[in-house]
């Protein structure tokens, strides 16, 4: 079985607004980058008539017409030698943009793939447009967490493989996407310009890895605050390749797409192995109670609890505004566990562990690691 990831753009409505010569104002170009919410009636009017049409079309494509009509399936189509029945044992992720036309056109190649026997999954990152870089770059992230933990090597089975199909989709996606092909994808494929014929690119066999690992390894504690966004200095940038952090004008230093793409390659590793220093010493404390109750916590448990410390730390950061479902930091009822006010989730499988703390002039103080009260 293969992993199949098709970037998707909008080739289905541009290749019918061509057909009908329209020359008004609107145009699939200029409306891309668009939500929903940020059309206007004339605009999502435009676009739904087009997007009625390439439906209507859809439902009768043979596979040529499918290949003539959309990038995304023409690509997919070669590679299957235009026989769809190679594709049925497959499963299909179509990557889209966090766009009106973007996920309307997904859909519908979803659809038609669909009604062929494929298996299929939409897949899309919250902010993935061209408009705003930063929210691009954040997108980014997403997708290279998503590749992480769907096509790392490490995590599927040995008798999968993973393709990316780069023939369809946004050209700054797509620049991003082969990038990640060279880690994540066992091939990666697109068109030679102007040709039919397929280019396949393999896993380059390069060890970039190692030496991302041991810059890792040797300054952890930098690289996990610029990954929750925690102000660094300048000296500590210093030590970290230029390649693998950002300058963000307003918000210091950010890790760049490389650095993301590796910091979440092996933070779980490092994670399974100790519990680190709190990443917020200023309003994280870890007591020494709390290292006692934590001493027989095997990798998969120490890692979860490296991991909640960082959702606690994001939760002070965000004002007290970010208290996600899986951190469910709250105050005690009563006096359970005397000395601590309140607790947070450690984990919530099997025996559900909790961390009582309590708050000292601002600071939460980490009590201990013990099970649901």
């Amino acid at each position: 079985m293969e992993y199949i990831v098709s970037t998707c753009g909008t080739s289905i409505l541009t290749n019918l607004e061509k057909r009908y010569e329209h020359k008004g104002d609107f145009s699939v170009v200029k409306l891309s980058n668009k939500t929903e919410k940020e059309l206007t009636s004339d605009e999502k009017g435009y676009l739904d008539n087009l997007l009625e049409h390439s439906r209507e079309a859809s439902q009768n494509w043979t596979t040529e017409e499918a290949k003539k009509d959309s990038a995304e399936l023409n690509g997919l189509l070669t590679y299957y030698g235009n026989i769809t029945a190679n594709g049925e044992k497959n499963l299909h992720y179509f990557v889209h943009s966090d766009t009106y036309v973007g996920k309307e056109c997904a859909g519908i190649i979803e659809k038609w793939c669909q009604d062929k026997g494929f298996k299929t999954s939409l897949h899309f990152a919250p902010g993935l447009n061209t408009v705003d870089y930063w929210s691009f770059r954040a997108a980014m992230s997403d997708l290279t967490k998503w590749c992480n933990d769907f096509f790392n090597p490490e995590n599927r089975n040995e008798h999968s493989g993973v393709v990316f199909n780069l023939t369809g989709g946004f050209k700054s996606v797509n620049g991003f996407m082969q990038t990640l092909g060279m880690i994540y994808a066992d091939v990666t494929f697109y068109f030679f310009e102007g040709s039919s014929e397929l280019m396949r690119i393999p896993r380059l066999p390069i060890d970039i890895e190692t030496s991302a690992r041991a810059k890792i390894e040797a300054h952890f504690d930098v690289y996990r605050k610029l990954s929750l966004s925690i102000a660094v200095t300048d000296a500590d940038i210093s030590v970290i390749p230029e390649s693998m952090v950002l300058t963000d004008g307003e918000n210091g230093y950010v890790l760049s797409v490389w650095g993301d793409i590796f910091w979440n390659k092996f933070k779980t590793e490092f994670y399974g192995q100790k519990l680190y220093p709190s990443p917020l010493p200023e309003r994280i404390e870890i007591s020494k109670k709390f290292l006692d109750s934590v001493k027989n916590c095997g990798g998969n448990r120490l890692c979860m609890l490296n991991q909640q410390i960082d959702k606690l730390a994001g939760y002070l950061l965000s004002g007290r505004s970010d208290n996600l479902r899986s951190l469910r930091y709250h105050a005690l009822e009563g006096k359970p566990m005397p000395g601590s006010t309140h607790e947070f989730y450690a984990w919530s499988d099997q025996n559900a562990g909790r961390v009582y703390c309590h708050e000292k002039d601002n600071v939460i103080i980490l009590d201990q690691l013990d099970g649901h009260l």
